[in-house]
């Protein structure tokens, strides 16, 4: 699970879970690398977004909206890509990854992300503070699920 929240860091719960793993002799039962795992933790980070939206505009945090939508976007793009067996190219902005989308799928091309600002940026960069910004690339995200939801008709 990577959803953030300020002070918590998305790698340190993968570095306690290989520490609990190599402390306990446990092999790893999942890969965080499969595209069921991008598209399921895609989905949480998703959620956790919603409900931070549910909140009055005063007490929303709209920095975990954004980090939280922007990671459940790239999850899905990563994820789609994964699974049809197409390399990624760096840098791994959402916009380059929504060409190479585009390249595999047409459907992509009706996924309007426009609104955010951040789409040329690589992860992490920078971060909006305004809600109708971060409502927006929430809305995209919610667009881009249902991309990848739909089957793809050959």
């Amino acid at each position: 699970m990577t959803i953030t929240s300020p002070g918590n860091h998305p790698h340190q719960n993968v570095m306690i879970l290989l520490l609990y793993l190599k402390l306990s002799n446990t092999e790893a039962m999942i890969s965080l690398h499969t595209p069921e795992f991008l598209f399921d933790d895609a989905d949480e980070l998703l959620s956790a977004a919603e409900f931070e939206l549910l909140h009055t505009e005063e007490d929303t945090d709209t920095h975990l909206v954004c980090n939280n939508a922007r990671l459940s976007i790239t999850h899905y793009l990563i994820g789609y890509l994964l699974q049809h067996n197409v390399r990624i190219k760096s840098p791994a902005s959402i916009a380059s990854l929504q060409q190479q989308c585009q390249a595999f799928d047409p459907r992509f091309v009706t996924l309007d992300l426009d609104n955010i600002t951040c789409r040329y940026d690589t992860p992490g960069k920078n971060f909006c503070t305004s809600l109708d910004r971060v409502t927006n690339c929430y809305k995209a995200a919610i667009q881009l699920r249902s991309i990848i939801r739909e089957p793809l008709l050959v």
